[in-house]
């Protein structure tokens, strides 16, 4: 069920929202999971079983990792892990390893005859595989408690808001919220749901108009050859689509969970002001870059040590580069995916690299002085940096994302050729005045300027006003297409 839909917006919500202030509160995670259920299941009911199957086998496996001493702590850890990388292996990565596989044997002149499965990713596989893994390392860390009562176990993976793409929640945060008991609070509940506006706004009218101007080029790379206009605009538009898309849908779960009382984690921290790429994945799927330093990268330097304890400085670079293609590979099972994050990780590891350096030159040329510009600066580059590479997230190979990249740096700045017909239609003027939205609102609230606005007296609420107008916007303008969320298919 897509959280754009008219079946979400007027009968699922609604309906399940008020039979949660109806239910007592002892019943009410049964309703949840009920909901939730009912939820993932509209999309493909047989992948239910799977889903079933691995929270049994977290479920256990936690309550047994609790109880165990010894070397078979670790052994059900393993258990509970291989269970939860295999399913998603055998789903997402399989296709792509046997076609490597049957690509290099069919260079080598060898006889490969293993077929492709033929069955989908299960939604949410990638995000509720990784939430559960969390769960079941934290309890083997002994940093949380096994939860004993199932039914809540299961609504941790299965909550409806997050199930099919995160945030990714720790165990710690949403596992003591279902146990206690909400009560109906207007305020709560009017704040719900103007963030809820606000995501359905960023996705519906914001990032659907603009995949309208990204789908002109890169669904035809080859189409504006000669020309970098289209490519780059196109990328700059998928910049804002993939951003307004990603936290317009975690906007629109952290709203619904609070309407109820449950609180998530803010999973995107105004990513496009970040001075580094560093830090824009500091911004950037919060949940996620976190899951992967706490349960990988840490680990991985901390195993490293040499014989005094010390950590092995040249290791950690090596790390940053697995990680970071890692976590590329999450996003999809495509060498262009993998090259994303390969190439974040090198930028990353070379910026480490050139500390000192940077640090010098700092002090030589007294930058302090020039503080605010200075930091424009790097804001600039480094928006330019994740707008660049983000040509290989939207590019469906890597082939494609050559022409489309070739074409931003090679061909002739033309700017006149072909303006009116490209740049000057309606999809981009609505595209444009989203983008500006987004960007004034995300200042303002950065700063202090949009609370006093919320407290000016003006015989009006400004709130009200304002999400009402987002409402009118949507409906009016809005492409309505129900078009999925981009981060789905990860």
């Amino acid at each position: 069920m897509l959280f754009n839909s008219f079946h979400f917006v007027f009968k699922f919500f609604p309906l399940v929202t008020l039979a949660f202030f109806l239910t007592p509160h002892r019943f009410r995670w049964a309703l949840l999971l009920a909901a939730s259920t009912y939820f993932y299941v509209v999309f493909v009911p047989k992948y239910l079983l799977i889903l079933g199957a691995l929270i049994l086998v977290d479920y256990i496996s936690a309550i047994l990792i609790a109880r165990q001493e010894g070397p078979w702590r670790r052994r059900w850890l393993i258990l509970s892990l291989l269970s939860n990388i295999g399913i998603l292996g055998l789903f997402k990565y399989f296709n792509f390893f046997n076609e490597n596989v049957a690509a290099v044997a069919h260079l080598l002149g060898w006889n490969y005859g293993i077929k492709n499965l033929t069955w989908f990713l299960p939604l949410g596989l990638s995000f509720h595989t990784f939430q559960s893994m969390a769960y079941t390392i934290e309890v083997y860390r002994r940093r949380q408690e096994p939860e004993k009562h199932l039914g809540i176990y299961a609504l941790y993976v299965m909550f409806y808001p997050q199930v099919v793409a995160g945030p990714i929640e720790r165990p710690q945060h949403m596992l003591p919220q279902f146990h206690e008991e909400k009560k109906f609070d207007f305020e709560r509940v009017t704040s719900g749901l103007q963030l809820m506006v606000w995501g359905m706004f960023k996705k519906a009218f914001v990032a659907d108009t603009l995949a309208i101007i990204v789908d002109q080029v890169y669904l035809k790379p080859h189409a504006h050859e000669g020309w970098s206009l289209p490519y780059m605009v196109s990328t700059y538009a998928f910049c804002f689509q993939v951003y307004c898309d990603f936290s317009g849908y975690s906007d629109v779960a952290r709203g619904a969970g609070r309407v109820m009382g449950y609180e998530m984690v803010e999973n995107f921290r105004y990513p496009f002001i970040a001075q580094s790429v560093a830090e824009f994945w500091q911004r950037w799927h919060v949940s996620l870059s976190t899951w992967f330093r706490d349960y990988m990268y840490l680990p991985l330097v901390y195993s490293t040590r040499d014989g005094k304890g010390a950590i092995r400085v040249n290791m950690t670079y090596f790390y940053i580069l697995l990680v970071f293609m890692t976590s590329g590979f999450w996003h999809g099972a495509a060498w262009h995916y993998g090259l994303w994050g390969l190439s974040h990780g090198a930028i990353i590891a070379t910026g480490s690299l050139l500390k000192p350096i940077r640090a010098r030159t700092h002090k030589r040329l007294n930058l302090d002085r020039y503080r605010t510009l200075h930091g424009l600066y790097k804001v600039f580059v480094t928006f330019h940096i994740i707008w660049f590479t983000f040509v290989l997230v939207r590019a469906d190979s890597v082939p494609d994302a050559v022409i489309i990249m070739r074409n931003i740096i090679v061909s002739p700045l033309n700017l006149r050729r072909g303006w009116s017909e490209y740049c000057l239609e309606n999809t981009f003027q609505l595209g444009a005045l989203g983008v500006l939205i987004v960007v004034v609102v995300e200042k303002l609230q950065r700063t202090d300027a949009w609370a006093k606005l919320e407290r000016m007296k003006l015989g009006f609420s400004f709130k009200q006003v304002f999400y009402a107008a987002l409402v009118v916007l949507i409906i009016i303008a809005a492409p309505m297409l129900d078009r999925a969320f981009i981060y789905f298919q990860f």
